[in-house]
Order: structure tokens, then sequence, then C-alpha cells
């Protein structure tokens, strides 16, 4: 049986989770599907979970490699062993709906696509539920055709988190145009976004969720010790932003890239103050390398109101807040309204947040 879809899943550690993800996979109403699962030098049962599936079910293709490199490297590599048309990404603490596989795969065959997006929910694992944001499409799902978007044409940026698993790939798009994950910093599928963002001129977009996204502790997105590599990571990608690029990609960068350091930013409000001191410097050298006059033209869309959360009237005056402040914005005091200049952006800030102004 020829794969219609391969499903590339790196595996470090996940013994308590990796069962329900490849039982997903197993349970796919598309039955032509191959699962490559590299086991990155796992410590714990991962590897025997993934044999045992791999011995009673041949589509599961398993790969375990002898040192660690990370998920950059092992998404990179798994490449090599795909053998469908096209290809998805699934991280092994997260799960498929059963339609999954099919949906997307009908989508992006019908429509002829470069790659096509498809809605997640995000499951809080500490509260046991789950939450799917129907509007995270929204710009897209505004255009004429919603089978044939063009991200490079968009008038509008487009922001959307850049992960690679909720999205089904054309293979050959991908090797074509040498589409490759970061190997040495989290956060590695922002590098692999904006370079197929750049190299698309078809893309589509299915509103329904077919992944489910775990939101747990101690996973990436929840560790603050990531944050140098975050940063690092948009000024790789901003090196990659040649001038002949779209003028879609380079707002899109813009905000998507502001609005993720503005979440940092504020994340940091409590931190041991040699790591907030050190982050802050990180923070202020990045967002002196911004552009004034870009930064002014997708102004609307930067996310403002995350960044005043922390420059509250009431917490201006204290020593903490100015010397996070300096040097990253001027702050003034007119008319008895604190007016704030962020990266050449003027904006109020009162006791509940901010807005420009």
């Amino acid at each position: 049986m020829t794969p219609k879809v391969s499903i590339i899943v790196p595996v470090y550690n996940v013994e308590k989770y990796l069962s329900q993800c490849l039982d997903s996979i197993i349970g796919q109403t598309l039955p032509e599907i191959e699962a490559i699962c590299i086991n990155d030098c796992s410590s714990d049962n991962s590897l025997s979970i993934l044999q045992k599936y791999a011995s009673q079910d041949q589509r599961f293709k398993v790969i375990n490699l002898p040192e660690n490199h990370g998920v950059g490297y092992v998404r990179n590599i798994a490449l090599e062993h795909v053998t469908a048309d096209y290809l998805m990404y699934l991280d092994p603490d997260d799960w498929l709906e059963p339609n999954a596989c099919e949906q997307a795969y009908n989508q992006i065959k019908t429509y002829g696509n470069d790659f096509a997006f498809f809605n997640y929910s995000t499951y809080y694992e500490a509260k046991g539920k789950k939450y799917c944001n129907h509007n995270k499409f929204q710009l897209l799902l505004a255009e004429k055709d919603t089978n044939h978007i063009n991200l490079n044409k968009l008038l509008k940026p487009f922001e959307v988190s850049s992960e690679s698993w909720f999205k089904i790939y054309k293979t050959d798009f991908i090797k074509n145009n040498h589409i490759e994950f970061s190997e040495h910093y989290a956060f590695e599928d922002r590098l692999f976004y904006y370079r197929a963002f750049i190299a698309s001129n078809n893309v589509s977009v299915i509103n329904k969720s077919l992944v489910n996204y775990r939101k747990r502790k101690g996973s990436i997105t929840t560790n603050s010790k990531h944050w140098q590599d975050s940063i690092d990571a948009w000024q790789i990608i901003k090196g990659h932003l040649s001038k002949d690029v779209s003028l879609s990609a380079q707002r899109s960068f813009i905000v998507n890239s502001l609005n993720s350091q503005l979440s940092w930013f504020n994340s940091y409000t409590k931190a041991e103050k040699s790591i907030r001191n050190a982050f802050y410097e990180k923070l202020r050298e990045q967002f002196l390398t911004y552009n004034l006059e870009e930064v002014k033209a997708v102004k609307e869309y930067i996310d403002y109101a995350t960044f005043a959360k922390v420059i509250k009237f009431k917490d201006y005056t204290s020593f903490k807040y100015r010397k996070m402040l300096e040097n990253m914005c001027r702050v003034e005091n007119k008319n008895n309204k604190i007016i704030v200049h962020f990266l050449g952006i003027k904006f109020g800030v009162t006791k509940s947040g901010g807005r420009l102004v």
C-alpha cells in the first residue's frame, strides 16, 4: 500500500503521552499513511513503546538515534524517509482527530496547494479543558478564494503562530525549495515557516480543528529559559528576509516577531532581577534593529495592549518599572496622562492598559 500522507513524529522522553499520540495515528480514517517516528535518544521507555507499535502495524517506521540532537535536526533527517506525496508533522504529546489526515489530504490534493493550514484545539492539561480559536484564520477566510491564496500578495500582515503541526505540505514543495528547520535553537519552526511562506504561491485553509495541542508544564513554549532562543530565532529569520521578498512577508515578520517579543516582555515582569535585567537588555538590543518607518506601517497590528499591561499608571513610579523601560521607550506625563513613545509610535496608558493615540 503506497502511503498518501507521511506523518513525522519526533520523540524524546514522552512515555506518558506517546501512546495517545500513536493511537490517534492508527485511528485515522485515511488508511494509506505512514508514521515516521524518530527516537532522539530518549532515556525513558519511549523507544520500547515505538517498537511495540511498529511490530503491530507496518505503517510505523522507527528510527533510533544513538545521540540526542534536538527536534529541528530530527525533523530534517525524517524528511529523507518520507515516501508519500504529502507530509504532516505531529508532536508526540499531541494527538490527531480521527479524520485529520483524510480532510487535510483531500484539501491539498484537490486544490494543488503548496501547503494548507488547518485549525487546532489547545488542551490545557492543568485544567483538563480544550479550546479552539475559530478566528485564527480570519484574514485568510476573508479572501475571495480560500482554496487558492498567495500569502505574498496579502495586503494586511498575516499573523499566525509558526508551528509546523497544523499544516499539511506537498513533499516536493519542501524538498525542492530546501525548506529546513533550525537545528540550533528552540522555536525551530519559525525559520521553516517563513521559508515556506516566502516560497509559496498557493495555500488554502480548513477552519476545522484537526489536531489537539497539549499545553503542559515543562514544554518549550512554557519554559521561560528559552527566551534568548526566541529572540535569536527571529534575528536569524530577519537575515533571510532579503529586500526582494514580498512586502507581505516583511510586514508579517515584523508583526509576528514584535508581538512574540512583547509577550515575552510581559511574562518577565516578575522574574528574578538578574534574569529580568539580562532579558530586557537583550530585548532592547533587538528593538533597536527595527526600522521605525516599517513598524509604523503596521502599528495597528502590534499588540501594544500586552506591552501596556506592565506600564500601568500606578506602577510607573516604582524603580523596577523605570529601570525596565530605560532606553527602550520614552515615557512622558502630559495633561495628567501617561504617553509612551515605543518604537516610534505613541500610545496612551491608563490603569487598565493602553491604546494608540
